[in-house]
């Protein structure tokens, strides 16, 4: 009946979980401009007195965003938000442990159109991360231009949200003692554009700031990924140098957020009700588990995995003592002469169900599997300043582990595709039909890439494997 469609949801409680994500669309696309016209409108009307005041308290109260806002626990704890984490539903899933005598910076994926995941696991009090996480707190980074809007910075303020700036991050890493979690949403306004259903592009490009602030004041990086967020809005995704395309760019370069050509089921501006899961990848691992670790991207070569997980040199046995990391590759390279030798010697795996589960299930504990999840599709979209996160139909990875009782951890090398320039042929375009053509008859993709010194050697980039 209705109520089992629904997932045995009444009327009154799916009313309210759409009141509460349509406030919250609502506020994120009016609330900072219609506020502000608002103000300038009194101005001129016998209510004068009140935008007056209002402008003398915003510039006396102008660097509250920067020294950690004004946290409201009244606010983070209000109702509505269990209705918005019911409303998808939101699940935040940990691997680990936080320190709460320990600072950490997580670096969560994708953005999505409005980061519903993130918003709801780390701004609201029922979104899981307290009782996830006991002691320690955390502060969602989002733009600063939205802090210098009336009203809706006292909003944000209140939700614990902080300016992605480095002075306010800094205020909050060194002035407001340890236990804190400062998530950023690494891709921003270009990581937007490129979120559709079926898409994961990751923006990394001229992002590393971040890591150099973790450094610089002592901090743990956390990665996170929160999956399903990209299904929630279809959005007309506009080729790179197409006319649409530059003006989103000089609109972003502007007002600092970019505008999206989305909709929304009903009214057009409501999310689709899809399952967002937020990965939060922390802490050991426990050798008296077994772990499959899904790795991104590809790159042309996956130097990066195949440095850290089939050599000992790589630093995985010393990293986590008492594991054993097996990484899986293309089935067909075992059934070459010699070079399957060489792959079984260096600890490679067939990426096939079957040579998968007989580690998981035959060969004790301690086992930790790296599948490189893009496979020839990701290694396709190879390049310099690009990062693209293949996902579509490769989530059988997901279901490996859930019956075979491994825990799933998420992996990304930071630098991969910067190693070999490459030839990104368009969509739809002859040499990509061609190279799919091959991808399926050979199970590989033939990239057309370069190297440096004898065109086939990498060029010398740093890889750092999260």
């Amino acid at each position: 009946d209705k109520m089992e469609e629904n997932g045995g949801k009444s009327k009154w409680k799916l009313f309210l979980e759409d009141i509460t994500v349509l406030h919250l669309v609502l506020t994120f696309l009016f609330m900072g401009l219609s506020g502000l016209l608002l103000l300038v409108y009194l101005m001129f009307t016998s209510l004068w007195l009140i935008p007056a005041l209002y402008f003398t308290w915003l510039i006396l109260d102008w660097d509250t965003p920067q020294r950690g806002g004004r946290r409201s626990e009244f606010v983070r704890n209000w109702c509505i938000w269990k209705h918005l984490k019911d409303y998808f539903p939101v699940k935040l899933v940990k691997t680990g442990e936080l320190n709460p005598s320990k600072n950490y910076i997580m670096g969560c994926h994708p953005h999505g159109i409005m980061s519903m995941g993130a918003l709801s696991c780390f701004s609201t009090e029922p979104g899981g991360f307290p009782q996830a996480f006991p002691g320690m707190r955390s502060s969602l980074a989002m733009l600063a231009g939205v802090f210098r809007m009336p009203f809706i910075r006292e909003y944000n303020m209140c939700a614990g949200l902080l300016p992605v700036s480095k002075q306010s991050l800094e205020y909050i890493l060194r002035k407001s003692g340890v236990g804190n979690a400062v998530v950023i949403i690494i891709g921003g306004a270009e990581e937007s554009l490129a979120s559709a259903p079926g898409v994961n592009t990751v923006v990394m490009k001229q992002r590393k700031g971040f890591v150099r602030l973790a450094l610089e004041n002592g901090a743990d990086l956390v990665p996170v990924y929160s999956f399903g967020e990209n299904e929630l809005f279809p959005q007309v995704l506009l080729s790179k140098g197409s006319i649409g395309r530059k003006l989103q760019a000089l609109f972003k370069r502007v007002m600092g957020f970019a505008p999206c050509l989305f909709t929304g089921g009903r009214c057009l501006i409501l999310p689709y009700r899809r399952p967002i899961t937020t990965l939060v990848k922390t802490g050991e691992l426990n050798p008296s588990k077994n772990y499959i670790m899904g790795c991104h991207p590809h790159g042309i070569m996956s130097m990066g995995a195949f440095s850290c997980f089939s050599t000992e040199p790589g630093g995985f046995p010393q990293a986590f003592p008492g594991m054993r990391c097996s990484l899986a590759m293309l089935a067909g390279v075992f059934r070459m002469p010699f070079f399957r030798e060489y792959s079984l010697a260096a600890g490679l795996l067939p990426v096939n169900k079957q040579s998968l589960e007989y580690i998981l299930r035959q060969s004790g504990v301690g086992n930790a599997v790296v599948i490189i999840i893009g496979g020839a599709e990701e290694s396709l979209a190879s390049a310099p300043g690009v990062n693209t996160v293949v996902m579509k139909q490769r989530k059988g990875f997901v279901r490996l582990a859930l019956e075979n009782g491994a825990d799933l951890v998420p992996v990304y090398s930071f630098g991969e595709n910067e190693l070999f320039p490459q030839v990104l042929l368009s969509e739809g375009s002859i040499g990509r039909k061609l190279q799919a053509l091959f991808k399926r008859v050979m199970g590989f993709a033939p990239c057309l890439f370069t190297g440096g010194r004898c065109l086939i050697l990498p060029y010398r980039r740093p890889i750092t494997t999260v």
